[in-house]
């Protein structure tokens, strides 16, 4: 993956941030990504 989704540009930052994300997009959008790599993210610090 080169560059983001649009819900991983959207709900990333927000997660990073600590605050509750509701996404929503079709099939192969990078949901589960947007929610993953913040917390891998988290882990890593």
């Amino acid at each position: 993956m080169k560059f983001p989704r649009r819900v991983q540009q959207y709900c990333i930052p927000k997660i990073l941030e600590g605050r509750h994300v509701i996404g929503i997009d079709e099939t192969g959008s990078g949901k589960t990504a947007a929610f993953a790599l913040p917390i891998l993210q988290r882990l890593a610090e």
